[in-house]
């Protein structure tokens, strides 16, 4: 039962991680073409971790 848990937990975060990787390629992409990016966000639950960079 611990290894099931374990393996679905280690499954969830390489998940989260992939995602989180492949979302920041759009926002590189999108810099590099000029457009300017208001917000790089991923879910709709609160702020977890938030850095402002000036004009």
């Amino acid at each position: 039962m611990s290894q099931i848990l374990t393996s679905a937990l280690a499954f969830v975060a390489a998940i989260g991680l992939l995602v989180a990787i492949h979302e920041y390629g759009h926002y590189i992409v999108a810099r590099a073409l000029g457009v300017k990016v208001l917000r790089y966000s991923i879910g709709f639950g609160r702020v977890l971790w938030s850095r402002f960079a000036g004009p």
